[in-house]
């Protein structure tokens, strides 16, 4: 179980992170613009708008997940409660 995390967090997380290191001591802006100075401007946007997808779908989901645990903690029917749920995702 353990070397299914550690081998893709080798092979890909740590050399993006060295990357990413190595970009924003080297240059200043971000991902826009190390992207559009390397690839070209359309790319630049499209390497900004996936990140935006990504995050749109993944911090409410996160959030979802946190405020149903936390409500488990307390009342368990609360976990399934939407609109506790909603309101906490809104909230944060």
């Amino acid at each position: 179980m353990c070397s299914s995390y550690l081998l893709p967090a080798l092979l890909f997380l740590l050399p993006t992170a060295f990357v990413a290191a190595e970009l924003a001591s080297g240059w200043a802006g971000g991902v826009y613009k190390w992207v559009r100075e390397g690839l070209s401007q359309p790319l630049g946007f499209l390497a900004v708008w996936c990140q935006f997808a990504m995050t749109i779908f993944y911090y409410p989901s996160l959030l979802a997940y946190v405020a149903s645990t936390f409500a488990y903690i307390i009342d368990p029917s609360l976990a399934s409660n939407g609109l506790y749920v909603a309101i906490v995702i809104i909230t944060i």
